[in-house]
C-alpha cells in the first residue's frame, strides 16, 4: 500500500479489539511483522467468506484502525491492521462446529477494552466465533480481501 494510506491510517484512533481474518494451509509457528496493511474483520464469517476459508485466525490488535465509517462496504466492519505491527502467536482454541482449531494471534502490550489473559481471550473467541456461526451467511463484497487463497511461504 501506499505512504499515503499509510499516514492517512495513523491519523484514526487505534482501536483495540479481537478481529479475524481467513486462512489457507497452517499457520506460522513464528511471529510476524506486518510489511504492509493487512484488512481483517471484526466478523469471523465475512473474515471466512461465510466460513469458507480453511482456517480462522483471532488477531488480538492493540492499534488496529477501525476504517468501517470510511469504507465503500461498511458492514465488512474492517480493522486495518498497519506495517511494522508485529503479531505473536499465542495458541489456539476448538470452537464447536469448526474443523480446525481457531489460530491466536496477539499484538504485545495491553489495553482495558480488551481480554486480561489467555483463559478470557479464549472464551471471548468461542463466544464470538460461535454467535457468528449462528448467524446467517452475509454477503462478500470482496472475495479475496480477508481470506488469501493461499499464503506465501
Amino acid at each position: 500500500m501506499t505512504t499515503g494510506l499509510e499516514q492517512a491510517l495513523l491519523q484514526l484512533p487505534a482501536t483495540p479489539a479481537i478481529t479475524y481474518r481467513g486462512l489457507a494451509g497452517e499457520p506460522s509457528p513464528n511471529a510476524i511483522t506486518l510489511s504492509s496493511v493487512l484488512p481483517s474483520s471484526l466478523s469471523p464469517r465475512v473474515a471466512t467468506e461465510n466460513f469458507t476459508a480453511q482456517r480462522l485466525v483471532a488477531i488480538v490488535t492493540i492499534t488496529g484502525r477501525y476504517i468501517a465509517p470510511l469504507s465503500q462496504h461498511p458492514d465488512e466492519h474492517e480493522i486495518a491492521l498497519l506495517p511494522g505491527t508485529v503479531l505473536l502467536p499465542v495458541g489456539s482454541v476448538n470452537v464447536e462446529g469448526l474443523s480446525n482449531p481457531v489460530v491466536l494471534l496477539a499484538e504485545p502490550g495491553d489495553a482495558p477494552q480488551l481480554p486480561p489473559g489467555p483463559a478470557e481471550l479464549r472464551a471471548a473467541v468461542i463466544e464470538q466465533v460461535s454467535a457468528a456461526l449462528a448467524a446467517p451467511a452475509v454477503p462478500i463484497h470482496s472475495p479475496g480481501r480477508f481470506t488469501p487463497a493461499s499464503r506465501p511461504a
